[in-house]
């Protein structure tokens, strides 16, 4: 539960800067006017009957100005979830063909397996087509949303309406043969449970991890299709909305998928990066620690002294917990009682 309210949380605080704004627009002209009635108003007359008068004016301008700003702070908010959040798509950087890289040096199979990762890895990332169909989408909005002034008598604005309805419905149809190309279907929504849909969009998004902010920008704005979609327009019909809303299903439940996929892989890449650096620090304790005979020549070549660490505990985080033992031996020829070996626990 507490996951599912801060994702529902975390996805309508994206539109915290436009809601501020519109306080802002609210809260301006209300400031600038409460000033102005500071400084209007002004009690100079000693007569108590004028300035009873006065004030009983001052008063009610000053609940007009109150009740104004009221009135512009209880519009709902409905209105700013039907507009996209701004998302620019052209930044993203193109990988470059890395088939093309120079990889001297190594032998000819570990060359062609490079190049075949490469071109792999290139396929993979290639968002070319994806940055062409946003600014194609992005210049067809623009033009449904242009306003025509149609000039003449009424046969010809009628002609010059006819033409650019023609021109916006041919724009729309290249975007949507576009989408198909990609592999964005409408009838491969059929199949999805838009309620669900719904839900996972906004409770399961997992936060501060797997571009998080794209993807939930992307659930705002299948929300606002949906809505417009509901809408009457003279411009798109009834089959048309259709399309393009189940075109934004299908992508809004594989942006999902991906982003739970790549939640699990960063799950699985700290996981294995924790383990990676446990395994080190047991080599690093095996190869230094463990088992290691130090010889330090003390004093003479005849008297030695080796240090042996043995390894006692393994604690939680994969720390080996070392129990030092230092033997002293005398290597020379030595009598019986010199041949003893002294240990001393330290």
């Amino acid at each position: 539960m507490a996951l599912h309210l801060h994702s529902i949380a975390a996805h309508f605080e994206q539109y915290l800067p436009a809601v501020e704004l519109k306080i802002r627009e609210a809260r301006e002209p209300a400031e600038q006017s409460l000033r102005d009635y500071v400084k209007i108003v002004k009690y100079n007359d000693l007569s108590l009957w004028n300035i009873k008068v006065s004030s009983q004016k001052a008063r009610t301008h000053l609940y007009k100005i109150v009740r104004k700003f009221r009135e512009a702070l209880s519009v709902q908010t409905s209105s700013i979830f039907d507009t996209l959040v701004p998302m620019s798509c052209a930044n993203i950087p193109v990988a470059p063909c890395l088939a093309e890289v120079n990889v001297g040096g190594r032998v000819h199979k570990a060359r062609q397996l490079a190049e075949d990762i490469c071109v792999a890895v290139t396929k993979l990332c290639e968002i070319t087509g994806i940055v062409q169909l946003a600014e194609q989408a992005k210049s067809c909005d623009e033009a449904v949303r242009t306003q025509i002034n149609y000039r003449g008598e009424d046969s010809e604005k009628e002609k010059q309406q006819g033409y650019a309805r023609n021109s916006r419905q041919r724009l729309v149809a290249v975007v949507i043969k576009e989408l198909q190309a990609l592999g964005l279907n409408a009838r491969k929504a059929a199949v999805l449970n838009r309620e669900v849909l719904t839900r996972s969009s906004l409770t399961e998004v997992a936060s501060h991890r797997a571009e998080e902010l794209s993807v939930r920008k992307c659930a705002g704005g299948r929300n606002a299709c949906i809505r417009k979609s509901l809408l009457p327009n003279n411009q798109l019909g009834v089959a048309t909305r259709r399309h393009l809303e189940g075109v934004v299903d299908y992508g809004m439940s594989w942006i999902m998928k991906c982003h739970k996929t790549l939640v699990d892989w960063e799950e699985f890449c700290a996981l294995f990066t924790r383990k990676t650096h446990a395994l080190e620090r047991i080599q690093s304790n095996a190869e230094v620690q463990w088992g290691l005979l130090c010889l330090v020549n003390s004093f003479t070549s005849e008297i030695w002294v080796s240090c042996v660490f043995l390894p006692i505990a393994v604690l939680p985080d994969s720390r080996v917990c070392l129990y030092p033992i230092l033997y002293f031996e005398i290597n020379k020829y030595p009598s019986c009682e010199e041949t003893q070996i002294w240990k001393a626990r330290s």
